[in-house]
């Protein structure tokens, strides 16, 4: 049975906090749920990054690829692209292949990010920022 969209989501925040941590980085998490990031990863010179977590668990049909809504906001058309008002990196975490892929918010073109981890040939745009954890160092 699949969680709902706010507990899987839950889920993923989670995920990306212990990951994290396992790299070597401190995560603090915000009260409430009304930001626009989810964490603030913390590297060791003390540096802070505040962290949108998204995730997904489905393929496109008939693709190799995952589509992820990157924006904020309540409803489909209302949904806004992440800004850096809003945070600095977009943690993105694709659950069948277990890949994260760790994308600076001025780096997003679109509301829609399309990502291809099972393909090591891929030469999507975002494909540069799979496991680019460098980017709290």
């Amino acid at each position: 049975m699949a969680n709902p969209p706010k507990k899987q989501g839950a889920s993923f925040e989670a995920r990306f906090t212990a990951d994290a941590i396992a790299r070597g980085f401190d995560v603090l998490e915000p009260a409430g749920d009304y930001l626009g990031y989810d964490r603030i990863a913390v590297n060791d010179r003390g540096e802070t990054f505040r962290v949108q977590v998204k995730g997904t668990s489905y393929k496109q049909k008939g693709k190799q690829s995952y589509k992820i809504l990157a924006a904020t906001g309540r409803g489909g058309l209302q949904k806004n692209i992440l800004t850096v008002d809003d945070a600095d990196v977009l943690a993105l975490y694709v659950e069948p292949v277990e890949t994260w892929y760790m994308i600076p918010i001025e780096k997003l073109t679109s509301k829609s990010v399309l990502v291809s981890p099972s393909d090591e040939k891929s030469v999507g745009r975002y494909e540069t920022w799979r496991e680019a954890w460098n980017v709290f160092a």
